[in-house]
């Protein structure tokens, strides 16, 4: 079974390497922690788009979070690419990662960085999640989608994120919504104006090139969803449960707190 094989088994259709030394470093320290020299990176695009269904959790946070679903795909992975390589090695990173995976991705020839800084790509928007395997292989073994192409320009360059966006790209809702502590009420307005207890979809969801992609074909997105999270629905994600959903990273009192502005601001308009 071939590498190309392997990935579309596991729902991954968009894929192309480059050499190690096009991309830009961005935290040497996870280089130094790999027992070989890095020659090649092979970008994957992991689509997450699973419907718009009403809910108030950012798209991306519905699902268990994506960096368990990295671990098992890598799991699954690298026993196969060991066969196949026994002579090279791997290590697989998503997120938390060495290299700009935008810049990466984009240099692969995977999709553009839109104006909204988030990779866009022709057939799943910017609705996608970026893994990336370096190995010491010499990048012209590793396989390349046939939806690979040289950069091309996909933003439209509308300004429709930046309308959409609270804080018109001075800051970011999302990440102020997912600050611990208590918010200014400043913070708190922003934070009301994405709808969402956690995250925020405004510039995608407004973005035209989002607005007829493909849904993913990975399992793992449509399973154990939540699409709103409620007082009852938190108290019953205790331990492992928790800790497995995108919004548990910055503990259990910044989602509750977030929460307490949403239940605020709806008895305020009630009154």
């Amino acid at each position: 079974m071939t590498t190309e094989i392997l990935l579309k088994n596991e729902g991954i259709e968009l894929f192309a390497p480059l050499p190690f030394e096009e991309c830009r470093v961005i935290n040497d320290r996870l280089l130094q922690r790999l027992e070989f020299v890095p020659r090649s990176v092979l970008m994957l695009i992991i689509p997450y788009f699973a419907g718009t269904p009403e809910g108030n959790l950012s798209l991306y946070a519905r699902s268990k979070d994506y960096h368990l679903y990295a671990k098992e795909l890598w799991e699954r992975l690298s026993p196969s690419l060991s066969s196949l390589y026994p002579q090279n090695r791997f290590a697989l990173f998503s997120d938390h990662s060495p290299i700009d995976e935008r810049h990466a991705a984009a240099l692969a020839g995977l999709g553009c960085i839109g104006d909204h800084g988030l990779l866009i790509t022709e057939k799943y928007g910017s609705f996608v999640f970026l893994c990336e395997i370096l190995s010491d292989l010499d990048p012209s073994v590793l396989p390349k989608t046939d939806m690979a192409q040289e950069h091309r320009d996909l933003c439209l360059h509308c300004g429709s994120c930046k309308k959409a966006c609270p804080c018109h790209f001075e800051s970011c809702a999302s990440g102020i919504g997912q600050k611990k502590g208590e918010l200014t009420p400043e913070e708190e307005a922003l934070v009301l104006k994405t709808k969402l207890l956690w995250g925020c979809d405004l510039c995608q969801t407004s973005c035209p090139l989002n607005k007829r992609v493909q849904k993913t074909d990975i399992p793992f997105f449509y399973e154990e969803r939540i699409e709103s999270l409620t007082p009852e629905i938190l108290e019953g994600l205790q331990g492992d449960a928790f800790k497995e959903r995108a919004f548990a990273w910055r503990g259990r009192k910044t989602v509750e707190r977030n929460m307490a502005i949403f239940e605020e601001a709806r008895n305020a308009k009630q009154e």
